[in-house]
């Protein structure tokens, strides 16, 4: 069946999943959409490679890519996508990026255990590899399709970079054909695991709350309240003001100050 683009629509007003029209409103299960969460806020994609995209072979399938010991981008090469237990006459309407793959077919209407979200398109990629999936060469962050092994006209398909879900427009698989994928993940951190695993690198401004924090730049008036943990290099650049007392710029005084 073709995606019903104002069922499509209506459901992601809702903060529903869009995966097949003939399921109610009622019974897609809740996504994030419009409400986004401090788990979904990408912290670094400035680290994000634009060009020179570092995979796009099988001999790469799983690879991480990592900049100064942070990972940042997951390869998956071919990768078997799940059906829907819902199909149309001889037609399955979604697929599903589960790692590793349960085998058999799941219900569109839950999230599955290991269902993998947050890939990369292609709008973090420079122009010239706008039109580039990722087993191009040069490689790009387009996700590419393929039904039993043959590579499909991108025209025919959509995929949710953030949920993982796989829609055909036209020419769909029929049931029990293979169905695979090819994309980068971002795997990199989000405001939560920020918050959670620490800052590390350079930080400038304010912030409230608790926090790791582990070899960190501050640079020009950091405001601060909360609680803080101090582990690694600190290294300080300017003054600090703690609860409204302003510490002696060094980073004896900050550990002092901070606690």
């Amino acid at each position: 069946m073709a995606i019903d683009k104002i069922i499509k629509s209506n459901r992601l007003l809702q903060s529903r999943r869009y995966t097949v029209a003939s399921l109610t409103d009622s019974q897609e299960a809740f996504t994030s959409v419009l409400d986004i969460n401090s788990g979904e806020v990408y912290t670094q994609t400035n680290l994000l490679p634009t060009s020179s995209l570092p995979f796009s072979g099988s001999s790469q399938s799983g690879s991480i890519f990592s900049v100064g010991g942070e990972t940042l981008l997951k390869y998956y090469y071919r990768q078997t996508m799940t059906p829907s237990n819902v199909v149309s006459g001889s037609f399955t309407d979604a697929y599903f990026f589960l790692d590793p793959p349960p085998g058999g077919t799941i219900t569109p209407q839950l999230l599955q255990s290991g269902q993998q979200n947050n890939f990369i398109s292609a709008k973090y990629s420079s122009p010239s590899l706008a039109n580039s999936d990722a087993e191009d060469a040069p490689p790009g962050y387009n996700a590419v399709v393929f039904i039993a092994g043959v590579k499909q006209n991108p025209a025919n398909y959509q995929f949710d970079y953030k949920n993982g879900v796989l829609e055909f427009v036209s020419s769909p698989p029929t049931t029990g054909q293979a169905v695979s994928l090819t994309a980068y993940q971002y795997v990199g951190k989000t405001i939560n695991s920020l918050l959670t695993n620490g800052f590390t690198g350079s930080f400038s401004g304010s912030f409230t709350g608790t926090a790791q924090l582990t070899n960190l730049t501050l640079t020009g008036s950091f405001n601060h309240t909360g609680s803080y943990n101090l582990t690694g290099s600190i290294n300080v650049q300017g003054p600090i003001i703690s609860n409204g007392i302003n510490v002696v710029d060094n980073a004896i005084a900050m550990a002092i100050a901070l606690g």
